[in-house]
């Protein structure tokens, strides 16, 4: 049950996934939406701040779900999509807010490992078009519509980083 005292009820009624909800913006994201009376789906890595941030959520009476989720995975995607829904009965809403920046690890282009561009990208970019490809998958089967919010990084407007494949 939701304490009617931590909504302004503008998304009630309404769930959504979250990936990238274990920390930072994706958990501040769940928490607002959680505020505003949507129930959430809390997905991300790893699997100690997922569970966290939906324990936190569910202990200050909103409705949150914990589901421990490589963005870079299409199954464990669409996995995620499904127990959303059969937790909450339908997805109104998604946001791919996962992202990873392997500072310690990225270098100038002409020294970059191919594993540091790879794993950077399957997650910035292929776990964003997983989350909105599955997540509309549902959206569609519903047929009432709803709403994808992609999150990025000032990076995107600046276009300046020391990390080449971030």
């Amino acid at each position: 049950r939701r304490n009617p005292k931590m909504t302004n009820g503008k998304l009630e009624g309404k769930v959504a996934l979250i990936t990238g909800a274990g920390s930072g913006i994706g958990a501040a994201t769940a928490r607002l939406m959680v505020a505003d009376g949507a129930s959430v789906a809390i997905t991300g890595v790893p699997e100690d701040g997922v569970i966290a941030v939906a324990a936190e959520i569910t202990a200050s009476g909103g409705s949150a779900v914990a589901i421990p989720t490589d963005v870079s995975d299409p199954e464990q995607v669409e996995s995620a999509v499904t127990q959303t829904v059969e937790a909450f009965g339908r997805l109104d809403i998604v946001v791919p807010s996962a992202g990873v920046q392997m500072h310690s690890e990225d270098r100038n282009l002409h020294e970059l490992p191919e594993a540091v561009w790879d794993r950077t990208h399957d997650v910035n970019y292929k776990g964003v078009y997983f989350a909105c490809k599955y997540g509309l998958a549902q959206m569609v089967k519903q047929g009432e519509g709803g709403v994808v919010i992609i999150v990025a990084s000032v990076t995107a407007l600046t276009g300046t980083t020391p990390n080449v494949s971030y």
